[in-house]
């Protein structure tokens, strides 16, 4: 199918050398139909051009056909499923539907929406892949922390201790390794160090898989309990394309009698609008969230709309049909993590965690794991009912040392009439255990004696939640929470929990939170303020606590601490009545970190004075930068060229260092990041090849972006005269001699020459022949060096 030419002459041009290839490619048609003769028409579809020129011949006995694959890009429907060559008789397909114009060389069809293919259009189609990118490098993260005490009736200051927290990380192309850990002393310890993780850890964009060695945290459901491990874990990470959207979203269908402009419009907004011509149509992937209503206008040319509503309900739970995600580890189990740095129990074990998307309303789970004499699996579902909710079910079963157990899930989730309702509920019977039970420390009841000794992780027989959210009338919002919870110790908690909020004068807040065990009524709490905004960044709250330790009064002013380098954030704080807490702390953000001190008054412990500095140290390109946390990726830009300022996303970000180096944190990683420059800074005789870069660095990796400046080009505007005085002619091609450099000569005799040296000869290609020049150069870094005029003989 090709493009429909705009002039009649470019049109029989095109339909006649088609004809002849049509007469040269079908012969085995031809021969099976004799006599058949190749036409290529226009085609039009219910009165209305398509801008699409076909392929088809006319059957000796005067009847129309065409192959399969021509209807079908025409959006016409053939039956069946034939082969793309196959000889489709449109008397046969059609009827009478279609009339064959030989004057015009046209053919035109009358059809309903059922006889043609709806056009397909992708409300979520992703931009062009940007191909990820890694550099080497390492980032190394720290937090250093002191405090200090001053008793208030000694009045002696004490020196509680100091910590440094440090993420370090090394990457390259072929993977990253990192290291995590803490280093700390106190007055009555000398200086001990905690490793966290090690680990190292590869990521294929291409596969979608990430595989680690090390530390990690095995894969889990919403069923099943994640434990930390030392060991070999293989996943599906669907986060290595930024583009992919792995829930199912809303589609709607329709037909336009006209071209016409289809909108989408949620909660009054408009959330996609698309063009759409004549006929059915289906625009799929509608970027809607969560559930409830949605309104479609079809408006076309003359401002008439067609409205409708359009129920829909999804979820990030459920998979797009054929997605699927998977946990794979093996290892032994590790405990006391964040106290001990090497405790890992001596029992191998190994778990597998599955999702697939069965269809785009149902997705299938399963789990298995096991770990010495236990054996656990188990299978569930989630499935959308319908446009009114979410259903998901599993059950578990294990089986260790003799004894088996069952778990079981239920949960429901929905959006009706604007309110969000949610309910599951995990039980356990007989004696359930998992990977995370039978690994755990063993501890002994300190409550009662004749409960035995159980491990601290033994799963809970009952967990039964249910929420609710709504707007009020008055348009304020109310959440309510229900838990039940029984341990496996038998021990109940039966926590009710409310929130309310509602906007008020000048932007306000108002807002009451609470809390009651009602089967510990001792256990309770509320709390009621308001919130006031001070300008475009800071607020102060006031409010009230209440629970069994008394009533106590808070005033809270804060400034937050933003993400741009040169901002400052603060906050004082007064909390009188049942319990005194007076503090009071301020933060500023460099360019090369953080710093934060903060003082506080608490009852009975004195004044307590902290002070945290917070920044990394980035090593890429051979260059080190002193920066802010860097927790995600990060690009380094260098230009070759100092006082160059940098963009990121079209903002300004900074310049160049005297290194001719800038480094950009918090790049979203796998995804695409737009880097540029300003050359207004570059000196008249730099050049730049480009002047923006479009990046996609691996997460927790940093990539070197660089922009080729060549700088001090010996180079200058040279004014060329003939022997006569006169300009040389505009559009003369001229060489420096001795060098691949070549210049045009411009109005006035002016020509652009590059290469220079200090003496230089130049030969130029007139109409009669050539002439030679002769002159000498200067540099100068603050302008153009004009030389001329020189005479060409």
């Amino acid at each position: 199918m090709r493009s429909h030419p705009r002039h009649k002459c470019v049109r029989n041009l095109v339909s006649a050398a088609a004809t002849a290839v049509a007469l040269w490619a079908w012969p085995a048609h031809a021969s099976a139909i004799d006599g058949a003769e190749p036409l290529q028409l226009d085609i039009l579809i219910n009165g209305s051009k398509t801008g699409l020129l076909g392929s088809f011949f006319k059957l000796p006995n005067g009847k129309i056909a065409a192959r399969r694959s021509e209807l079908t890009e025409a959006r016409i429907k053939v039956p069946g499923s034939g082969a793309p060559e196959e000889i489709v008789v449109l008397d046969d397909l059609l009827g009478d539907k279609y009339k064959y114009d030989e004057p015009s060389q046209s053919i035109s069809f009358d059809l309903t929406d059922a006889q043609l293919v709806a056009r397909q259009f992708d409300a979520m189609a992703p931009a062009p892949r940007i191909p990820v990118t890694t550099s080497w490098g390492s980032v190394l993260n720290y937090t250093l922390f002191g405090s200090e005490t001053d008793g208030l009736k000694s009045q002696r200051m004490a020196f509680n201790g100091g910590s440094a927290s440090l993420d370090a990380r090394m990457f390259s192309p072929y993977g990253m390794f990192t290291q995590t850990g803490i280093l700390g002393s106190t007055t009555t310890r000398d200086m001990t160090a905690l490793r966290l993780e090690s680990a190292f850890t590869y990521s294929d964009p291409e596969s979608l898989d990430t595989y680690r060695v090390g530390d990690s945290v095995s894969g889990s459901l919403a069923w099943t309990r994640s434990i930390r491990f030392g060991g070999f874990q293989a996943q599906r990470n669907f986060a290595l394309r930024s583009d992919l959207v792995t829930a199912p979203l809303p589609s709607f269908s329709g037909s336009a009698a006209v071209p016409s402009t289809l909108d989408v419009y949620l909660n009054n907004s408009k959330a996609y609008t698309q063009e759409v011509p004549p006929g059915p149509f289906e625009v799929n992937n509608l970027p809607l969230i969560s559930g409830g209503e949605a309104r479609v206008v079809l408006r076309d040319a003359s401002g008439r709309a067609v409205e409708t509503t359009l129920p829909f309900y999804t979820s990030p739970l459920l998979l797009k049909e054929d997605l699927t995600y998977f946990s794979v580890e093996t290892g032994f189990p590790r405990v006391n993590y964040g106290v001990n740095s090497n405790d890992y129990v001596a029992k191998e074990f190994a778990s597998l965690s599955v999702r697939h998307g069965a269809s785009n309303w149902l997705t299938l789970e399963g789990h298995a794991e096991q770990v010495a004499s236990l054996y656990n699996g188990g299978a569930g579902l989630l499935a959308r009912i319908g446009n009114f909710g979410l259903l998901s079910a599993a059950v578990a079963g294990s089986w260790s040392s003799g004894q088996a157990g069952v778990e079981s899930y239920l949960a429901f989730e929905t959006r009706i009439w604007g309110i969000t309702l949610g309910a599951s509920s995990t039980r356990t019977f007989m004696n359930y255990n998992d990977v995370a039970s039978v690994t755990a420390p063993v501890i002994s009841s300190f409550v009662d004696v004749n409960v035995p000794p159980t491990s601290f992780a033994a799963p809970p027989k009952a967990i039964d939640r249910f929420t609710v959210g709504l707007r009020l009338p008055d348009f304020s919002s109310l959440g309510l929470s229900f838990v039940h919870l029984q341990q496996a110790s038998n021990e109940i908690s039966n926590v009710l929990s409310v929130a309310w909020s509602r906007s008020a004068i000048f932007q306000s807040q108002v807002f009451v939170t609470g809390f009651a065990d009602i089967s510990n009524h001792q256990n309770y709490g509320l709390f009621a303020g308001i919130s006031i905004p001070l300008g475009e960044a800071a607020s102060v709250s006031i409010g009230a606590t209440s629970s069994r330790s008394g009533t106590s009064l808070t005033t809270d002013a804060s400034r937050p601490l933003s993400s741009e380098p040169g901002s400052y954030g603060w906050r004082v704080r007064d909390s009188e009545g049942a319990v005194v807490d007076r503090s009071a702390a301020g933060s500023y953000r460099s360019s090369v970190g953080t710093v934060q001190a903060g003082i506080e008054q608490m009852q009975g412990n004195g004044i307590q004075g902290t002070a945290q500095v917070d920044g990394a140290i980035a090593s890429i390109g051979g260059g080190f930068f002193a920066t802010n946390r860097i927790d995600d990726s990060f690009a380094v830009v260098d230009t070759g060229a100092a006082g160059v300022p940098v963009l990121y996303e079209n903002r300004p970000f900074g310049e160049t260092n005297a290194s001719g180096q800038l480094l950009v944190p918090n790049l979203r990683s796998y995804g695409s990041n737009k880097i540029s420059i300003d050359p207004k800074n570059l000196g008249v005789n730099d050049e730049i090849e480009t002047t923006e870069s479009v990046v996609a660095p691996a997460q927790g990796s940093g990539v070197l972006v660089k922009f080729k400046t060549k700088t001090d080009l010996q180079e200058a505007v040279v004014i060329l005269t003939g022997a006569d005085g006169k300009p040389l002619a505009v559009g003369s091609k001229g060489k420096l001699d001795g060098s691949d450099s070549e210049f045009i000569v411009g109005y006035d005799g002016r020509a652009f020459v590059q290469d220079l040296k200090d003496a230089n000869t130049v030969t130029v290609s007139l109409e009669k022949g050539e002439c030679h020049a002769s002159f000498d150069y200067t540099s100068a870094s603050d302008h153009q060096v004009v030389i001329g005029p020189v005479a060409c003989r």
